[in-house]
C-alpha cells in the first residue's frame, strides 16, 4: 500500500525455511526453521531448529543468531512464553505440544515439558499450527485433517482448538478442547481485541467466523460446526502472469493465517478489522476487511497487502510484530505445493508421495529462507518497549502493568501473559491488586481496563481459585461498561453459578440493542445452572428475536 515499504530482516544462510515466528519480551524474533519439511518424517533427531534472531545495531537487519533448540523434526507452531520464573516456548511438533524451557537464562533449552499429545503426523501439512495466546488466557491453535486423537479414541480436525494451562505441577494436564469445525485443511487463526474468533482454511475458504464454540453447542446442537465461512470472494490477485496451483485455480489454495492489524503504525481503519491471509502459491499476502453482519461478522476481500514478482516468495505467516511492522515469514520455495493433481487414471503423469504425504520433487529447496518487515513511512519511528525479565519480578510487574493499554496488541497480550502466569503475582497482595483494580475501573482508558480485567480472570483460572469479594465488584463493573469489548469479556468469563446467572440478569445484556452483545449474553446463559428467573428472561427473548439471525437462533436454542 502507499506509504509502506518492504525491508529484509533476515535471509539465508542465517535463516532457512521459516515456517513460524514469534517474539519475546525483548523484541527478539524466534523462528522455527524446517529443512526437514515436508517429507523427512523421522523417529529420532532431525535437522529442524528453533532460533532467536536479533538486530543489535538498530539498522533493521538481523545480525545475531542463537540456536535455542536443535535436532527437532517437523515443528510447525511456536508461542514464546516469557514469565518471571523463566523463558520458554510452547512448540507444536506432532504428535506433541511441548513446553521448551530455558532454566538458566542462557537462551538455550534446558528441559522439555509435555503439555499434550495426540496430533496426527501422517500428512505434514495437516498438523497443528498458528499458536496464539488468547483473550481468555488459553493457548489457541489450528489443526488440519491429520487431526488430534483424544485419550478416549475420538478425534477432531480441520478446525480450531484451545488448551487451558494451570500453574503448579499440573501445568499441562487437560487435553486440547475442540472449538470450531472448518470445511478443510486449516492453517489460519485470528483473535481480536473484542474476543471474537476467526480463521482460514487452505482451500477455497480463506475466512471463517466462530459464532459459538463446539463446547457451547454440545448439548443443544452437537453436530453444528460452530463456525461458518464469511468471505465474499476467495480469489487471489497475483502480480505474476503465471502461478503454479494444483487445484482451486485462481483462488486461495494454500491460505495461511488470519492475523488482524493492530497498533499506530498501520492505517487506523485497519485496526482490529483488517486480517492478513497468506497465499504462498500466488506469492501474495491478502487483505480481508471484516464488518458486522447481524450478530456475526463477514469479511470483504480487499485484494492484497503485498504481492511479489519473485516466484520464490512464499509467505506462510503475516503478523504485526512488537515494533508495529507487519512481519512476514517467507518459506522461500520454487516448489511450495504439497500435493499435485493426480496420476495416470486422470490422464496426468504418475505422482509419487513421500513419508510426509507430499509429492516427491527434486526441486524442493533446503537452502533459502526470508523474513520481511512491511513498515509504514511517515507514522513515526518504530519502537519496542522492553520488559527485561532479568531485572526481577518487582521491576517487571510495573513494566507489564504499564503495557496493558499499549496500542499494539502484541504488547498488551505479552504483558497479560507475563502477569497471569508469573506466580509471584497474587490478587491477595495489595501491591498487585490495588493498581490492577484501578485499571479495571477505567482510570487509564478502555484498553488498559480490558486487559486488566482479563488478567483478573486469568489469575483466578490458572490458579483454580476464585476471589468472591473481588468477583462481586469486578463482574458487575464489567457488565455495566459502555465499552462493548469490556462487556463481552465480562460475559465470556462469567462463572457458571447462581451468582453468575444473577449478574447476567442484572446486567440487562440479554436485552442489549447490539445483537452481537445479545449473542454473547445468550451463550453465557447457556452455561448457567437452572434458574427460573433466567428461564423467564430467555422465553421473553425468544418472542422478540429475529429468526433470520442465524447465530442468535443457534445461541438461543
Amino acid at each position: 500500500p502507499a506509504g509502506m515499504k518492504a525491508q529484509l530482516f533476515a535471509s539465508e544462510p542465517m535463516v532457512i525455511n521459516p515456517i513460524a515466528i514469534d517474539w519475546d519480551l525483548r523484541g527478539r524474533c524466534w523462528v522455527i526453521e524446517t529443512p526437514n519439511y515436508p517429507n523427512e518424517v523421522l523417529e529420532d533427531k532431525g535437522e529442524d531448529r528453533i532460533s532467536i534472531l536479533e538486530d543489535t545495531d538498530g539498522d533493521g537487519l538481523a545480525d545475531k543468531k542463537i540456536i535455542f533448540a536443535e535436532g527437532l523434526n517437523l515443528p510447525t507452531g511456536i508461542l514464546v512464553f516469557d514469565v518471571a520464573d523463566g523463558t520458554g516456548v510452547i512448540v507444536a511438533m506432532a504428535p506433541d505440544l511441548l513446553f521448551a524451557i530455558d532454566d538458566d537464562g542462557d537462551d538455550r533449552v534446558d528441559s522439555w515439558v509435555p503439555l499434550a499429545t495426540g496430533f496426527g503426523r501422517f500428512d505434514t501439512h495437516a498438523g497443528p499450527s498458528n499458536l496464539m495466546f488468547g483473550p481468555d488466557n488459553r493457548i489457541w491453535g489450528a489443526v488440519g485433517y491429520s487431526s488430534f486423537s483424544r485419550a478416549d479414541g475420538s478425534k477432531f480436525g480441520s478446525g480450531l482448538w484451545n488448551l487451558q494451562l494451570f500453574t503448579g505441577s499440573n501445568f499441562g494436564l487437560p487435553e486440547p478442547q475442540f472449538v470450531a469445525q472448518f470445511t478443510n485443511n486449516t492453517w489460519g487463526l485470528g483473535l481480536r481485541d473484542d474476543g471474537e474468533v476467526f480463521g482460514s482454511t487452505a482451500n477455497g475458504a480463506p475466512s471463517f467466523f466462530v459464532g459459538a464454540s463446539k463446547e457451547a453447542l454440545k448439548k443443544s446442537n452437537p453436530t453444528h460446526a460452530g463456525a461458518m465461512p464469511i468471505h465474499d470472494s476467495a480469489d487471489v490477485f497475483p502480480a505474476l502472469t503465471e502461478i503454479r496451483q494444483g487445484d482451486w485455480l485462481g483462488q486461495y489454495t494454500a491460505a495461511a493465517g488470519h492475523a488482524f492489524a493492530t497498533g499506530r503504525h498501520l492505517p487506523p481503519s485497519w485496526d482490529d478489522r483488517t486480517a492478513f491471509i497468506c497465499s504462498p502459491t500466488a506469492h501474495t499476502v491478502g487483505r480481508f476487511d471484516s464488518y458486522s453482519d447481524g450478530s456475526g461478522w463477514r469479511t470483504r476481500n480487499a485484494i492484497n497487502l503485498c504481492a511479489s514478482t519473485d516466484e520464490w516468495f512464499c509467505p506462510v505467516q503475516a503478523s504485526v510484530g512488537p515494533d508495529g511492522a507487519v512481519w512476514i515469514a517467507d518459506f522461500a520455495q520454487f516448489i511450495i505445493l504439497h500435493n499435485l493433481p493426480g496420476n495416470p487414471e486422470r490422464g496426468l503423469p504418475k505422482i509419487e508421495y513421500g513419508d510426509g504425504n507430499a509429492h516427491l520433487n527434486p526441486m524442493r529447496d533446503k537452502l533459502h529462507g526470508r523474513i520481511w518487515r512491511l513498515v509504514s513511512e511517515g507514522r513515526g519511528g518504530l519502537s519496542v518497549p522492553h520488559i527485561n525479565t532479568r531485572k526481577g519480578v518487582g521491576h517487571n510487574f510495573f513494566s507489564a502493568l504499564g503495557l496493558l493499554g499499549y496500542p499494539n496488541r502484541f504488547w498488551r497480550s505479552a504483558a497479560r501473559k507475563y502477569l497471569v502466569f508469573s506466580e509471584g503475582f497474587d490478587l491477595e497482595d495489595p501491591s498487585f491488586r490495588v493498581p490492577l483494580l484501578r485499571k479495571i475501573r477505567g482510570a487509564e482508558g478502555p484498553l488498559a481496563a480490558l486487559e486488566a480485567l482479563r488478567v483478573f480472570f486469568g489469575v483466578s483460572d490458572v490458579r483454580r481459585h476464585r476471589f468472591p469479594k473481588l468477583d462481586e465488584e469486578v463482574f458487575p463493573l464489567s457488565l455495566q461498561s459502555s465499552d462493548y469489548r469490556i462487556l463481552i469479556a465480562g460475559l465470556n468469563a462469567l462463572p457458571s453459578s447462581v451468582d453468575g446467572a444473577l449478574w447476567l440478569l442484572e446486567s440487562g445484556a440479554l436485552d442489549h440493542p447490539s445483537s452481537q452483545i445479545r449473542r454473547h449474553a445468550l451463550l453465557a446463559a447457556a452455561r448457567m445452572p437452572e434458574s427460573p428467573s433466567l428461564g423467564i428472561a430467555l422465553v421473553s427473548r425468544a418472542v422478540v428475536e429475529s429468526v433470520d439471525d442465524t447465530w442468535i437462533s443457534i445461541a438461543l436454542r
